[in-house]
């Protein structure tokens, strides 16, 4: 007779339930990733344009920010600037930054994609983000979670004043982030900015001025 302590070994039939209980969870985890993410996403993306709408009156200084300042960044900061251009009766500045050392140039598939998109970034060097450049913003703007909980947690910048710009992504993709495309091919350029290109047109959107 087996007692309470008795470890029963595990049998092969236990084994495969086992295997093809796994498997079901897997699979069924797999199935509401999607459905999820996209109620997540478009709650996000909602969350986004409010915060937004609500500097706008006061913008006056964005901070653009990736991890090297060499690729999505300064490209995200160069299209705002574009896109931005007389908006508003008052100067935005845009500016950019990132997380390692200062003085690098962007890659060349980076300044070949971003000329075809109108933003010249053959004279960018890197720039290393730092307290002063955070603070002075009145909208940080990162590329994934980690950076924004970065920019929370090291510089004190309160959450409102931080957007993550796959959240105004048009649809949900499968992370909450702008792709790093560093060492990649120009066609992962290429798309990465696409979909800048896509978040920009939105907060473009969000930011512009009431037309009376």
């Amino acid at each position: 007779m087996a007692t309470k302590d008795t470890v029963r070994p595990v049998t092969e039939d236990g084994k495969a339930s086992q295997f093809v209980h796994s498997l079901a969870a897997r699979a069924w985890r797999r199935a509401m990733r999607r459905p999820v993410g996209r109620l997540l996403h478009a709650a996000r993306r909602r969350a986004a344009l409010r915060r937004v709408a609500a500097l706008r009156d006061a913008l006056e200084s964005v901070l653009v920010v990736c991890q090297g300042n060499i690729c999505r960044s300064p490209y995200a900061a160069g299209a705002l600037r574009r896109a931005l251009h007389g908006e508003f009766a008052r100067e935005i500045a845009v500016r950019s930054a990132g997380f390692l050392d200062a003085g690098r140039p962007a890659p060349r598939a980076a300044v070949t994609a971003a000329a075809g998109r109108g933003v010249d970034l053959s004279a960018h060097r890197s720039q290393r983000i730092d307290p002063m450049g955070v603070q002075r913003a009145d909208l940080v703007i990162v590329m994934d979670e980690r950076q924004e909980r970065a920019v929370r947690l090291l510089f004190g910048k309160p959450r409102e004043s931080i957007l993550i710009l796959a959240d105004l992504l048009p649809a949900f993709g499968e992370a909450r982030v702008i792709p790093d495309p560093v060492d990649q091919p120009l066609e992962t350029f290429q798309r990465v900015y696409g979909q800048i290109d896509e978040c920009l047109a939105t907060l473009r959107a969000a930011l512009a001025p009431p037309r009376g």
